[in-house]
């Protein structure tokens, strides 16, 4: 399993898949690995062919875990991956509504349909609590220690995301519980990639660009200085994007291109396809 896990980290997919199905016939032979459940091989298994663009494995193998026992926050892992299958199939209204399904059984029960009123009391809300200096109410926050919180973050993180495409407000009320979530309990890799999104909401809806920029700032800071390579990517994504507003379009081309070296070092390519659009747009804006 761990050389699986390294064989991933490097990119090398094939290899970290037989690993894993190597590890599963020891077990299927009498030779178990210690600590090594049918669910972590499965959710590894289902990560490697997710990762080769096998899709159809991948659901079935998601389904499979979602029907067998287990820990909410376990399942939240394979609920998340399916919920990226229907993406990739381009099937965005089918991904938010099973992130905000499983949402639900965690007891996040949100609006499909919020309206701009409901927005505006969520920005006036978390307003009060962080002010103009995000910084300083975010920047010495605890790291998370609640795995079912955790799971819920990043199933709100999906579902951000998901709503980005269908529906703008519900996006935004996503992202304001998050950041509400992250004053709660303390600072997770979603918390990062939800902060760098909210930057780019507000620019959007309140013409809040300075303090965009600085949510923006500070979930990159973040991402380094506590080693969320998984969110690197998605967080840079978003500073790309609300970086135009301020900064010289150089940073902003520096940034796309960062994003999209993280999302394919790290196995992103969703992000990675989604960098890849936005730099194309710098260079054009730029004239290149």
């Amino acid at each position: 399993l761990l050389a699986a896990r390294r064989a991933k980290r490097s990119g090398d997919y094939l290899s970290a898949l037989s690993y894993v199905q190597t590890a599963r016939a020891l077990g299927n032979a009498g030779a178990p690995l210690e600590g090594v459940s049918d669910f972590v091989l499965d959710i590894e298994e289902a990560g490697c062919e997710f990762a080769l663009g096998n899709l159809e494995t991948t659901r079935r193998l998601c389904d499979r875990i979602l029907g067998s026992p287990g820990g909410l926050a376990e399942k939240a892992l394979a609920a998340n991956l399916l919920a990226e299958v229907y993406m990739r199939q381009s099937d965005n209204r089918l991904a938010l509504e099973a992130a905000l399904c499983w949402l639900a059984v965690f007891g996040i029960h949100v609006s499909r349909h919020p309206e701009a009123a409901e927005c505006d009391a969520a920005w006036e809300s978390l307003c009060q609590r962080v002010g103009d200096n995000p910084r300083r109410h975010f920047g010495g926050l605890p790291l998370m220690n609640d795995a079912e919180t955790e799971a819920v973050m990043n199933l709100l993180n999906s579902a951000s995301l998901f709503a980005s495409f269908t529906s703008p407000r519900l996006h935004f009320i996503l992202l304001c519980r998050m950041m509400h979530l992250t004053l709660d309990h303390g600072v997770t890799g979603a918390s990062a990639s939800a902060m760098a999104w909210f930057g780019v909401l507000i620019g959007h809806r309140y013409a809040e660009y300075r303090l965009g920029f600085e949510f923006g700032t500070l979930a990159r800071d973040l991402v380094n200085r506590h080693g969320y390579t998984a969110f690197e990517a998605k967080t840079l994504l978003a500073l790309d994007q609300l970086s135009v507003w301020t900064q010289p379009l150089t940073y902003t081309i520096e940034c796309a291109k960062a994003c999209f070296t993280s999302a394919v070092t790290h196995g992103d390519m969703t992000v990675a396809c989604f960098a890849a659009c936005h730099q194309v747009i710098n260079f054009l804006t730029r004239g290149d």
